[in-house]
């Protein structure tokens, strides 16, 4: 899964909870739910971030070791 599928996806669930809590909650609460819901979205875009680029550079690694080993898969 790319970085830019995976934030389409959290940035739907993000809008989503704004509209379930809109409908919800009472007026003196949303501040507080809308903050939280942003703060869980920055977590989980951190979360991506780092297994995305993890992942890209185990990728990068495996081909340098099969160059080195010359043991391509085929």
């Amino acid at each position: 899964m790319t970085f830019k599928k995976a934030f389409n996806i959290g940035y739907f669930v993000l809008l989503l909870s704004f509209v379930v809590v809109y409908f919800l909650l009472p007026v003196d609460q949303l501040f507080t739910a809308i903050m939280i819901l942003t703060l869980l979205f920055g977590v989980y875009q951190f979360v991506i971030f780092k297994k995305l680029k993890e992942q890209k550079y185990n990728k990068k690694r495996h081909m340098w070791f099969c160059q080195l080993n010359d043991d391509r898969p085929s």
